[in-house]
């Protein structure tokens, strides 16, 4: 009975309070990670890559998307410890 009662206030903290708060902090532009910055690292990086390969083509387009978005950029061991990081932190601050 003890463990159904804490399941269902886990999954209550959970869905009411922790997902909302970690959308919000990626929506809250007074955040460091905010989804208005990551878009505009994002355009700056595209800005980038293109004026370093001396054309603006679709292709140099696409080559500079596929080296950003790289699996091995964003599923790297640095990276999964960021993000582990990002989800603790805020779980710790909602406690």
């Amino acid at each position: 009975m003890d463990a159904q009662i804490t399941v269902a206030f886990f999954y209550g903290w959970l869905t009411e309070t922790y997902f909302p708060d970690l959308v919000g902090s990626l929506l809250d532009p007074k955040k460091r990670v905010s989804v208005i910055y990551l878009v505009s690292a994002v355009v700056v990086a595209l800005m980038w890559g293109v004026y370093t390969q001396k054309r603006f083509s679709t292709k140099s387009l696409f080559s500079t998307l596929t080296r950003l978005f790289s699996k091995h950029i964003w599923l790297s061991p640095s990276a999964r410890a960021d993000y582990g990081l990002f989800v603790i932190h805020k779980a710790i601050l909602l406690v």
